[in-house]
């Protein structure tokens, strides 16, 4: 009698165990799937802004048209605080890359230790839309870790 309460009593704290075991890993995917998805909906404004077309008349630009620089700049502070936020939950393998893509797109000079976006700046002879493009392919890179 004592050898089946015994018994009753380890497979009821197993199950405990293995119970709780599953509410954290359920817990931490629902972690996960939150940073996942405020960080791709940081950048979403951003992105519609870099999708406006350059003014083919300077003094007649669409409404809340700027340039990349000024766009990238203007929302640093709030894509910078989402990085920093959503970085923990990026696997271990995959963090080098990420943060590499950061620095990418933040055109992070290491000597000085910190962002000046100088790649968004019109040089001379080219176009706004190529800065544009070039913003959009980084944001789209930096996104592809925030998949499911």
């Amino acid at each position: 009698m004592l050898e089946k309460i015994l018994t009753n009593a380890l497979f009821l704290l197993v199950g405990i165990l293995i119970g709780h075991f599953l509410a954290l890993g359920r817990d931490r995917r629902k972690e996960v799937y939150a940073a996942r998805t405020e960080f791709r909906n940081v950048f979403v404004e951003i992105q519609r802004l870099l999708k406006i077309n350059p003014p083919r008349d300077p003094a007649h630009p669409p409404e809340g048209w700027q340039y990349a620089n000024k766009l990238v700049r203007k929302f640093f502070k709030e894509h910078h605080l989402a990085f920093i936020r959503f970085e923990p939950f990026v696997p271990w393998n995959r963090k080098r890359c990420f943060t590499n893509c950061w620095h990418e797109y933040c055109c992070y000079d290491k000597q000085s230790g910190c962002e000046t976006f100088s790649d968004y700046d019109p040089k001379p002879g080219e176009e706004e839309i190529a800065k544009r493009q070039l913003a959009l392919s980084r944001i789209g890179r930096l996104l592809k870790f925030a998949r499911a």
